[in-house]
């Protein structure tokens, strides 16, 4: 028999960056923290099945980046150092402390 595949609750939150709002996902608080960031034209959620694996023993995130999901839009603003700006500014201020960051793509 398969193990059950348990299914996580994500709270929805927004952060206000210097520069935009930004969207995430946040998971209960078991264990250090574990950031996830989406790939080009994606959003939070394509991680969340992955995420669920891990939060039983992780704290998990998962941002939108800017213009993604339902972060803010930014006109002309994709350049790929664009996007660096909320991910530390998410890291410093929201999770404020070492973190794992798992990422794909850009």
């Amino acid at each position: 028999m398969g193990r059950l595949r348990r299914i996580t609750v994500y709270q929805k939150k927004k952060f206000a960056s210097s520069t935009i709002e930004v969207n995430y996902a946040e998971g209960p608080d078991n264990g250090p923290p574990l950031l996830f960031i989406h790939g080009l034209g994606g959003r939070w959620s394509v991680w969340q099945s992955i995420m669920d694996q891990f939060a039983e023993n992780w704290h998990v995130y998962a941002i939108d980046l800017r213009g993604h999901g339902d972060s803010v839009r930014v006109p002309g603003g994709y350049g790929f150092a664009d996007y660096s700006t909320e991910v530390v500014e998410f890291l410093q201020t929201v999770i404020a402390e070492p973190t794992f960051v798992i990422g794909h793509s850009l």
